[in-house]
């Protein structure tokens, strides 16, 4: 068994308060809990960063790499808000 372990570092391209910023990145952290993820918010004070942290345990590194890529495209077919930067890795 192995777990993917994660980080999503937003920037919000159209920041409108720390209001906003917490609706764009609740939106994202239960679309990825609805995949199966456990996620959390880890964002500062500022309104347009954000970062979510997520952890999944999984089987194999296959697996846990086809999850990440699943993340990725799922990142990449919801960024009209935002951009993002993906970082993963297997423990």
């Amino acid at each position: 068994m192995v777990i993917l372990a994660g980080a999503i570092e937003i920037k919000i391209l159209v920041p409108s308060g720390l209001k906003n910023r917490r609706k764009i990145i609740n939106s994202i952290k239960q679309k990825l809990k609805n995949m199966g993820l456990s996620a959390i918010d880890n964002s500062g004070d500022r309104a347009d960063e954000g970062l979510i942290e997520f952890v999944m345990a999984l089987h194999s590194e296959n697996d846990a790499k086809e999850w990440a890529q699943r993340v990725e495209k799922f990142l990449n077919g919801n960024a009209f808000e935002y951009e993002f930067d993906l970082e993963w890795g297997v423990l």
